[in-house]
């Protein structure tokens, strides 16, 4: 069977680790599909986490790699015992003895080897491999890119695909720059990913994901976009020539134009400061995303008064974002005078 990813249809990574939950809580197997790089393992982890959390304990999340694999890793080992064979149990196996919710993840399920793709079949229909049984506290989850993404997938068997609810990722711009914000990660990058992640009205193609240009290996992706980040500090040549060989020259040139713009705000961000109900609100959109991003992350008590006041000057969609973006970073903002007033006059999309 030829698994192909659909076209148009799929979901937000924060969509995924939303079905994915609930899946969990039916014990329903999931198999999440999606491009490299989007954040399909990332959502495991943190859908595992949050979890554990509410249950009250750490997270237990078993990963197979299974493109690494041969099928007795999976079974184990024979042995002779009591003059029978048996099979002894994998070291990899702790979900085996689980008592606690664990997530058994088979990653790279579509690059598996035949014959250990219908090894991890069993455990997924049976929910056993050989002698070996799988708690019922034990939570299956399968990944894969889909053989539209040229990362040597195998096909898969009708039988295998009918024993997993599918879940289709796609990369989304504002979703990764809302994660990437609440991470703390520097504030031009979740405001270049909202300017330039989505296509622009002139046909330029969106850059929260792409595939490689000719003759360059590198392409965007959120992972890539969140590595770039890290490069910000970086003395400006060197931080462009990482940036092109992390996400594509295209791509990277773009970046590198959207800091010039994000470094002349400066002295914009103190007069923001200094006098928010008469500081200058620029038209051009490349300031209003950089200036949204910038005073969303200084927000604290002591600013937050300022910040609002001048974001209620912004157009909607960036004050929505600013005011999001700080309270997503620092929840406790919501305790005050001024989000409660904007959150009853922004019931639509508040927190």
């Amino acid at each position: 069977m030829q698994h192909v990813l659909p076209s148009a249809a799929g979901s937000s990574i924060a969509e995924i680790s939303d079905d994915l939950n609930a899946l969990f809580d039916l014990n329903a197997p999931a198999w999440i599909w999606g491009a490299p790089g989007i954040g399909k393992s990332e959502s495991v982890y943190q859908v595992a986490a949050a979890r554990a959390a509410a249950a009250g304990h750490d997270a237990h999340v078993t990963d197979i790699r299974l493109s690494t694999f041969d099928p007795v890793d999976l079974r184990g080992l024979p042995a002779i015992v009591d003059g029978l064979t048996k099979w002894l149990r994998p070291a990899i196996w702790p979900a085996l003895d689980a008592t606690e919710e664990t997530i058994l993840f088979f990653d790279e399920m579509d690059r598996a080897a035949p014959a250990v793709a219908n090894a991890a079949l069993q455990i997924v229909l049976e929910r056993r491999i050989g002698e070996h049984v799988l708690p019922q506290c034990v939570r299956i989850v399968a990944a894969g890119n889909g053989e539209t993404d040229r990362t040597g997938t195998q096909k898969i068997s009708s039988a295998q695909a009918n024993r997993f609810t599918h879940l289709y990722a796609v990369a989304d711009a504002e979703a990764t720059a809302a994660h990437l914000a609440r991470k703390g990660t520097h504030p031009a990058m979740p405001a270049f990913l909202r300017f330039r992640g989505h296509a622009t009205a002139d046909g330029k193609p969106g850059l929260i994901h792409g595939a490689p240009a000719a003759g360059e290996k590198a392409f965007p992706s959120p992972r890539a976009w969140e590595r770039v980040a890290g490069m910000i500090h970086l003395p400006a040549p060197q931080r462009s020539r990482l940036a092109r060989g992390t996400v594509g020259s295209a791509a990277a040139i773009e970046w590198e134009a959207f800091l010039r713009t994000y470094a002349g705000i400066a002295g914009l961000m103190a007069d923001i400061m200094a006098r928010p109900e008469s500081a200058d609100v620029p038209d051009e959109p490349s300031l209003q995303y950089a200036i949204s991003s910038a005073i969303a992350r200084k927000a604290d008590f002591g600013t937050w008064r300022a910040i609002m006041t001048y974001a209620a000057r912004m157009p909607r969609e960036f004050c929505i974002w600013t005011v999001l973006d700080a309270v997503r970073r620092d929840p406790g903002l919501k305790a005050t005078g001024e989000y409660g007033a904007w959150a009853v006059a922004n019931q639509d999309v508040a927190l």
